[in-house]
């Protein structure tokens, strides 16, 4: 069984890290999907500060590389002050009957909020098609059938 999780899990940069203090929205680069049957969005965040500040997180796919990308019904989460505390939050999608392109989506709201932000995806259960390569603690998950 050595090396068979390399082979069955892709890791890929869903979001480079990132300093906020607008509500300017961040967006991910498109992942690929071929092959992977399932999706896991891990989101990292430093703690947030300022009044009420919170991350909105989304998932967003599209059937075509540079097309229109649409919401993924369920396939959001907020980080609130009281969640974060360097915790992970995980999104997972089942991708079966899903577009292949998606993105994360993650749009800070607040006054005067800060905080830094980053994430990963993992494919997971690929199969022989090939993956497009781009270049603690849980605190939420949540799973979209």
């Amino acid at each position: 069984m050595k090396g068979i999780l390399n082979k069955a899990i892709k890791f890929l940069r869903a979001l480079a890290p990132q300093a906020f203090s607008s509500t300017a929205a961040m967006t991910g680069p498109e992942v690929d999907t071929l092959g992977a049957d399932e999706t896991l969005w891990v989101i990292d965040s430093t703690t947030l500060t300022g009044t009420t500040p919170t991350v909105a997180c989304k998932v967003r796919e599209c059937a075509t590389s540079g097309g229109t990308f649409a919401d993924v019904t369920g396939a959001t989460l907020t980080i609130t002050e009281t969640t974060t505390d360097n915790k992970v939050h995980l999104l997972s999608l089942n991708n079966r009957g899903r577009m292949r392109y998606q993105k994360l989506v993650a749009t800070p709201a607040g006054t005067g909020q800060t905080g830094v932000i980053s994430a990963k995806v993992l494919l997971g259960e690929n199969d022989a098609r090939a993956v497009t390569q781009l270049s603690t603690v849980v605190a939420q998950t949540v799973r979209v059938a």
